[in-house]
């Protein structure tokens, strides 16, 4: 299936190579040290593919102009920022998410164990609660009940949904919340 979108702003021998630098890239990402990345790849990118070459009003030889050398510098600033913005969007959490590469539900051993939900909140009692049981205990009543009110927007749905999972989880028995 053909690319869709905007046409890419690097060829194809270019996007080859910062794909084959993107380990080292969410390598940085741990320790949140990206100067020497950055100063590294931004050099190979720019011997491979020199700025000057691109640009189309610029001599490729022979000595430029303090307006020339002003254009290409502001190029390769551009250039340095197109970089960063791709290895950026490439581990985006957000867009990542949205592509499908996120599970819709938790995984509760490593987020109980707080590995998982690191710099967001923690989920609440009932949350969990509705994780587990929300099939077999909850989810027949809160139909039932939908059905009787006839809601059909998806908010109020889902608010019913959470008032009657906190109902069935406060009717609980202590041997179930503690699970």
């Amino acid at each position: 299936m053909p690319r869709q979108g905007p046409k890419s702003w690097t060829a194809l021998e270019e996007e080859v190579f910062l794909q084959s630098q993107l380990p080292a890239y969410i390598a940085c990402q741990a320790t949140k040290v990206y100067h020497n990345f950055w100063n590294a790849t931004i050099h190979k990118f720019l011997s491979r593919w020199p700025e000057r070459a691109r640009l189309t009003d610029i001599p490729q030889e022979g000595e430029l102009s303090d307006i020339q050398k002003s254009c290409v510098a502001q190029a390769i600033l551009k250039q340095q920022s197109a970089i960063k913005n791709w290895f950026r969007w490439r581990t985006n959490v957000a867009r990542l998410a949205r592509s499908g590469r996120s599970h819709g539900v938790l995984r509760l051993d490593t987020t109980l164990a707080g590995d998982e939900m690191r710099g967001t909140r923690a989920p609440q009692e009932v949350e969990i609660y509705s994780q587990m049981h929300y099939e077999g205990r909850v989810k027949a009543e809160a139909d039932a009940l939908i059905a009787s009110e006839t809601v059909t927007s998806r908010g109020d749905k889902l608010s019913m949904r959470r008032i009657v999972t906190c109902d069935k989880y406060a009717k609980e028995p202590e041997e179930i919340k503690a699970e």
